[in-house]
């Protein structure tokens, strides 16, 4: 992993394993869940338009 590794980047790559052999209560599943899906999109986006130039801008939605 690179220096700029994030917390979202850690789970990303091991939490899929991990769950295979450990049980995790629904409030740990939904802190993953919040963790992973953390401005990705899958908790919607808002599009923002330039009025002088017409630059478009993406921002991904967190969950809280």
């Amino acid at each position: 992993m690179s220096e700029n590794c994030t917390i979202q980047d850690v789970f990303n790559r091991f939490y899929p394993d991990y769950e295979k052999t450990h049980e995790l209560s629904a409030a740990q599943q939904t802190a993953v869940y919040h963790i992973m899906n953390c401005k990705t999109g899958a908790f919607g986006v808002n599009v923002s338009v330039c009025e002088d130039c017409g630059c478009i801008s993406v921002h991904y939605n967190s969950w809280c």
